[in-house]
């Protein structure tokens, strides 16, 4: 069976769309901070993942996976053309 020009092109196509990456901000969910202000945060994130099913059978396999993360972040406000701005490392 020979593939129709018009499904290859769709598949074509397809492949070189990739996934939308945006930030969904509602109009007063941030209140830019006053030029000048240091932030540092400091966060600790602990995850656990368990067994292996596929097809509702448990694999024989280990396949446990834990992960622990420390984070530390600084940031400072600042004001660039007239406009809030922030940066963090």
């Amino acid at each position: 069976m020979t593939p129709k020009p018009r499904s290859v092109t769709a598949m074509l196509v397809a492949a070189l769309l990739r996934p939308a990456q945006a930030v969904d901000l509602l109009p007063t969910g941030v209140i830019a901070p006053p030029p000048g202000i240091t932030m540092v945060q400091l966060s600790y994130l602990s995850s656990r993942r368990g067994d292996l099913y596929r097809d509702g059978v448990r694999q024989p396999l280990d396949t446990r996976l834990t992960l622990d993360q420390l984070q530390l972040r600084v940031g400072r406000a600042f004001a660039w053309r007239a406009h809030p701005s922030y940066a963090y490392a």
